[in-house]
């Protein structure tokens, strides 16, 4: 999320002021090697046996920031922190950072919290989130070295499509529908794939996004509208879908009995 993003880049270049930072255009204090390219460089690290101790590390060295910014994105979509990506609490993901040892410092998590806080950066999340979320592409999130089936347009699986569609390609998509109860995304030559297993399912929440301070009108299966719930169904507020429908030629979330919200008002649609 971006308010972590900013917060760690500050923490980790000490502003962009760092030696490492400018020596080596290394934004996130992230070590090892770049390409074969690295800087020894000295750091103070943690550990509850010792306390704090100085000691000489190798830090990746990158080309330009642009090429620090892309490998941190890397790694935050790596198998060990891609869980992450998907929570919407800055403060969780704080903490998460630390208990995967992102840095050894046991105040780590609380300094990236004071930096989002002090600076507001959190706003930036939030208008990251009121944003529709571009799904032009999907990106298959499964077991790592595995795949998933693919469907055709009448809901038969597609022998061996597994093998096709595994864990971490990307797929451009045609839209979406649905086939066997659940969203699928066209990813062209008549084949499709569950939304539930890419980077786009957000663990299965809708976040309603409309016009701050507003909400919209949930329907009924049958179309018609449930007059009043928009005072429940807000800008902002997240809901766990239970279910999918086509209805009136657009795809809803199931969100309670009979209660529907249309895609185009959630974090996937323009919200008009």
């Amino acid at each position: 999320m971006p308010s972590i993003t900013a917060a760690q880049a500050i923490v980790e270049s000490e502003w962009g002021q760092s030696g490492l930072t400018v020596n080596a255009n290394n934004l996130f204090g992230y070590k090892g090697s770049y390409n074969g390219s690295y800087v020894e460089y000295p750091t103070q690290e943690y550990s509850s046996s010792r306390g704090w101790y100085w000691i000489n590390a190798p830090f990746k060295k990158y080309p330009s920031w642009d090429a620090s910014i892309a490998d941190y994105m890397d790694l935050l979509t790596s198998d060990y922190y891609k869980s992450i990506l998907f929570v919407r609490d800055y403060h969780l993901v704080a903490q998460s950072l630390q208990d995967k040892g992102y840095a050894t410092a046991p105040n780590y998590a609380q300094t990236l919290i004071n930096i989002i806080d002090t600076y507001g950066l959190a706003a930036w999340d939030q208008e990251a989130q009121n944003s529709p979320e571009s799904e032009a592409i999907a990106q298959i999130v499964y077991i790592p070295g595995y795949g998933v089936i693919g469907f055709n347009n009448t809901g038969s699986s597609i022998p061996g499509s597994n093998q096709k569609f595994k864990d971490g390609t990307r797929w451009q998509t045609f839209g979406s529908k649905v086939i066997n109860g659940e969203e699928m995304y066209d990813v062209g030559g008549g084949q499709f794939v569950p939304k539930k297993y890419t980077n786009h399912y957000d663990d299965g929440i809708v976040t309603i996004h409309y016009e701050p301070g507003y909400g919209v009108n949930a329907v009924r299966g049958d179309g018609t509208q449930i007059l009043g719930s928009n005072t429940t169904f807000k800008t902002g507020t997240r809901w766990k879908i239970v279910g999918v429908k086509e209805i009136n030629g657009g795809i809803y979330y199931a969100v309670g009995n009979d209660t529907y919200i249309a895609k185009k008002y959630t974090q996937w649609g323009t919200g008009k």
